[in-house]
Order: structure tokens, then C-alpha cells, then sequence
């Protein structure tokens, strides 16, 4: 299925591109697809939908544009800096509907924190998280090869845009910072293109990046770890499956298991295995407490995992220690184990 969503965006995404510019649609669906390839893989990540919500806002009506700049918003509010600029690059024509458009979401989505009692837990991860555990622990400067291989696939495409388009485009660095990660240039890449306005400067990028590119996507080799399939994970996926339904919780072994088995979270509580997630206590807390008053949780736990040299399950030791007291092994399938409740 997320093979698939992905897919599906894709195209769409080159549609919309193409339709920017119709002429030379080749050589701007090979920069488009050498884009896809060197920044992302084949990964479905925020930015992927970031991208596809871009491309609609500079395509469709006021109000439909208004509907998505506020989907840009809500996918991450750290793209506000993002979604005003857009704005400013491309003012609706009927700014009441744009206004329409952009308020309906919003005011949905504060009726569903009201209604779910969220807005606490919504302000603690929008606000005090981020400044207390994301930004100290996630800063991550470009290694030397990064940031070679962003300078070679980006500075050929400066002077072919106009000033407003560079400024633009500036704003899309936003999601590399402060944790700098190639992944996260695909946006600007993507708007970079979608902006370049010369036949002629278009077909001079494509010889500068031709040779480059061919010779890097020969090279480039995807982590292939927690976020893709292996043998083992499999292995669990179908040793899961042969119990019976319930919620689940992974702690080191790969996130995978979750649609894999079709499964959720004890009480919808999903803690990512990151080391900014596992130093904030209070998040621990919650987790650990809904999985003791969710008696029916299946815990999978690759023991070995570390993170940075320190084993996962050490930094979890509240966690850790309701496993202990409350569950016994039923399954062990190398260094991952099962869990079930007494």
C-alpha cells in the first residue's frame, strides 16, 4: 500500500512539473527523476507529501491553493516560514477564498485537539520539545561528502533562476535545518526545477548534471536498517501474526512490524526509537504507563539495537522494568524476543 501512495505521488508530482513547463518535458523528468533518486530513494517521508502539497498550491484556485498551504502547515508548523513564503511568491487571485480555503483545515483540526483533549500534549511536542530535546540532540552538520554532493547538484541551477526564485527556493533549505540530511533537499530540488524558466539554461543543467548524475546513481547506497525489509524482520512479522490480534510495541527491531502485522501502539502511544525521543522522561512515562494498563500489548525487543554506542533498551529503563515485572518471553528469533503479558 505505501509503495503504492508513493507511486502515485510521484507521478502526480511529475504532472504537475511537466505541466509548469511543457516544453523540453524530458530532460525536466530526468532532472526530476536524478532528484528522487540522489536525495531520497525510495523513502515516503513528510517531505515527499510536502513537495506534492507545494506543487497543488501553485496550481489550483484560490480556495483549493488555501486548503493545501494549510495541509503544508499542519504536516509540520515548522514549515509556517515555508508556507508564508509561498505565499508571498504566489498571492491567490481571490484572496477571500484563499482565506476560506486556508482557515477550514485549521479550524478542523483545533476541533479535533479540543475534542480529544489534546491541545496540552500538542503544545508539549510543538513547543517545549523541540527546544528542550530536538534541537540539542538532532543538530547535525552536513558530512564532507554531503555537502559536496548538494553544492554540485544545486549551483549549476542558481543562475538560471530569476532573484525571487532563488529566494524562494532559500526557503526550502528550511526542513535540512538544523539536523542536515540529503533527504530533506528534495523539496527545494524539486521547487528548483518546477521554477527554471530558459529552455536554453535548462538544457545547459542537463549536460552539467548528466555525467554526474549517471556515475552517482551507480554509487549511492540507501541505509537499509530499521525502515526496510530484512529476512529476520519477516521472520517476526509472521511469528506476530500467528497470535492473536492486539496492539503491539516495538523497542530496537524495526518499525516495520507495525504495518507488517497491522497493529498500533498500546493506547495510540507511538515513541520513535530516536535519541531525542528517549531522553525526554515524560514521554517514557507515557508510554510506559499506557502499556501496563494495556494487558493485551505483544512488546518486541531487538536487545542488541543501540543508538550512538548505547543500547536502546538501556536508555528505557522504566520501561524496561515493567517488562520485567509484568511480561515473559514467548519467542525469540535472533537478537529480538517476544513478549507477553503473565
Amino acid at each position: 500500500f505505501l509503495i503504492a501512495v508513493w507511486i502515485i505521488i510521484i507521478f502526480f508530482i511529475n504532472l504537475l512539473v511537466l505541466n509548469f513547463k511543457k516544453k523540453e518535458a524530458f530532460k525536466t523528468s530526468f532532472l526530476l527523476f536524478s532528484s528522487w533518486i540522489i536525495f531520497s530513494g525510495r523513502t515516503l517521508w513528510t517531505d515527499t507529501f510536502l513537495i506534492f502539497f507545494t506543487l497543488l498550491y501553485l496550481t489550483l484556485s484560490s480556495f483549493l491553493g488555501g486548503i493545501f498551504l494549510a495541509f503544508i502547515i499542519l504536516l509540520k508548523p515548522t514549515y509556517i516560514v515555508i508556507a508564508l513564503a509561498l505565499f508571498f511568491y504566489h498571492r491567490p487571485k481571490k484572496i477571500k477564498l484563499f482565506l476560506l480555503g486556508l482557515i477550514l483545515p485549521l479550524l478542523i483540526t483545533l476541533y479535533f485537539l479540543y475534542r480529544q483533549h489534546l491541545f496540552n500534549q500538542f503544545y508539549y511536542y510543538l513547543f517545549t520539545f523541540n527546544k528542550d530535546f530536538y534541537l540539542p540532540l538532532a543538530s547535525k552538520l552536513p558530512t564532507p561528502k554531503e555537502f559536496f554532493i548538494t553544492m554540485f547538484y544545486f549551483l549549476p541551477f542558481l543562475p538560471l533562476l530569476k532573484p525571487k526564485q532563488i529566494l524562494l527556493s532559500l526557503f526550502f533549505i528550511i526542513p535540512a535545518i538544523p539536523r542536515f540530511e540529503i533527504s530533506h533537499l528534495l523539496p527545494l530540488s524539486i521547487i528548483v526545477i518546477a521554477l527554471l524558466s530558459r529552455s536554453k539554461n535548462k538544457l545547459l543543467a542537463f549536460f552539467i548534471l548528466l555525467p554526474f548524475t549517471v556515475s552517482l546513481v551507480g554509487q549511492v547506497r540507501h541505509r537499509v536498517g530499521n525502515f526496510y525489509y530484512q529476512p529476520q524482520t519477516i521472520q517476526i512479522a509472521q511469528k506476530l501474526n500467528s497470535f492473536p490480534d492486539s496492539p503491539l510495541l516495538v523497542v530496537g527491531a524495526s518499525e516495520l512490524l507495525y504495518p507488517l502485522t497491522n497493529r498500533l501502539p498500546p493506547n495510540l502511544t507511538y515513541l520513535p526509537m530516536l535519541p531525542w525521543y528517549l531522553a525526554d522522561k515524560d514521554s517514557l512515562m507515557r508510554l510506559t504507563a499506557n502499556l501496563i494498563t494495556s494487558p493485551s500489548t505483544l512488546v518486541v525487543i531487538d536487545r542488541q539495537a543501540s543508538l550512538s554506542g548505547v543500547k536502546i533498551i538501556d536508555r528505557l529503563d522504566i520501561l524496561n522494568r515493567a517488562v520485567n515485572l509484568l511480561y515473559q518471553p514467548v519467542a525469540t528469533i535472533g537478537a529480538t524476543t517476544i513478549y507477553s503479558r503473565l
